[in-house]
């Protein structure tokens, strides 16, 4: 199958997913659904993002997200600037290790950007307001206790 047929293609197709309509109505399982059976070529960074998150159909969307990433290492999802790149950077290394090709390309994405101040800057942007939710949960959950 040639890339740009592939990319017509779904995920459930490719992988042979039975994923009926409005079997997922709501939330971030829906959202999921809508990846599942979108043509790949119609999927972006939000979905792809959902996909690593739940570690799905990434033997086809890897390529794709590499190839995103060398095009536009810092794309944003709903605001948040290289949240694609961290997306790829926290999905356990097990998944990149079955495609060491594109481990190579995100690496060497990576040694590309090296540590610029706009690396560093959307990096640490983006951890720092993780991080800053993270406590805020955290503080939220401790108060409820008392």
């Amino acid at each position: 199958m040639s890339d740009a047929e592939r990319l017509t293609r779904s995920i459930a197709d490719l992988d042979g997913l039975s994923v009926e309509r409005g079997a997922y109505e709501t939330g971030r399982v829906a959202w999921l659904s809508r990846a599942l059976v979108s043509p790949l070529g119609q999927l972006g960074p939000a979905e792809y993002r959902l996909l690593m998150q739940h570690e799905r159909g990434l033997q086809w969307v890897l390529p794709l997200i590499v190839a995103r990433l060398e095009r536009e290492p810092f794309t944003p999802i709903d605001g948040e600037p290289a949240a694609l790149l961290l997306a790829a950077l926290t999905l356990p290394l097990e998944h990149w290790r079955t495609v060491p090709a594109l481990l190579l390309r995100l690496r060497d994405l990576l040694d590309a950007l090296g540590d610029t101040d706009a690396a560093n800057a959307a990096l640490t942007s983006v951890v720092a307001a993780r991080v800053q939710d993270d406590v805020t949960v955290f503080r939220t959950l401790c108060d409820a206790e008392q």
